[in-house]
């Protein structure tokens, strides 16, 4: 399951769902990877994951001007990769020294608290191929696949295309969301 960490969970619901899918893929591609024995992320949140704390943070009160600015830096980066076009007076292009260092700092908090990640899909790969409860089919084994259908005729048990009801679109599950305080998320001598 996707975790969201929030600095004020009663904002979850106003994140943007683009951002939202951007973390569970994010958060898909490192359980899997994690599962190949990886660990991309080393013990570091992800700009979308630092952009929805702090965006949560700054509704609930405002934000120091370091803050403002990797607000600004993270949400100029990941707009511009959807294709938005940021307005000059918010475009924040870099990071200072010292406000790269908090960013990182930020990252290894949000990691402390959301901790690896873990989704469905990889939970059940775990299950499936690393504790034995199913037995791995060898290349060499495999059944043979079935003959393919006369040209013009579908498979046996194909529902002819026209009589399939239509889907309804998928919506992402509501990922878990976990509150991490200001005094975690900003740097001690800045929470207060």
């Amino acid at each position: 399951m996707t975790v969201l960490v929030c600095a004020n969970p009663a904002w979850a619901d106003t994140i943007p769902d683009w951002l939202r899918q951007k973390i569970a893929a994010e958060q898909e591609i490192e359980a899997m990877t994690r599962l190949m024995g990886k660990d991309i992320r080393e013990g570091m949140a992800t700009d979308a994951e630092v952009l929805v704390c702090l965006y949560t943070a700054g509704l609930s009160a405002p934000l120091r001007y370091q803050h403002v600015q990797i607000y600004l830096y993270l949400g100029t980066k990941l707009c511009e990769a959807r294709g938005t076009v940021i307005p000059p007076d918010v475009h924040v292009p870099s990071l200072t020294p010292d406000e790269e260092a908090e960013l990182r700092e930020m990252k290894r908090r949000i990691y402390a608290k959301r901790g690896p990640a873990e989704t469905m899909i990889s939970k059940a790969c775990k299950e499936v191929f690393f504790n034995g409860k199913r037995p791995r089919i060898k290349p060499d084994t495999q059944p043979p696949a079935p003959p393919a259908p006369p040209a013009g005729q579908q498979p046996l048990g194909a529902t002819p295309p026209e009589i399939l009801p239509a889907r309804p679109a998928a919506r992402p599950l509501p990922p878990a969301t976990r509150q991490i305080s200001l005094e975690e998320l900003f740097s001690p001598a800045e929470a207060s």
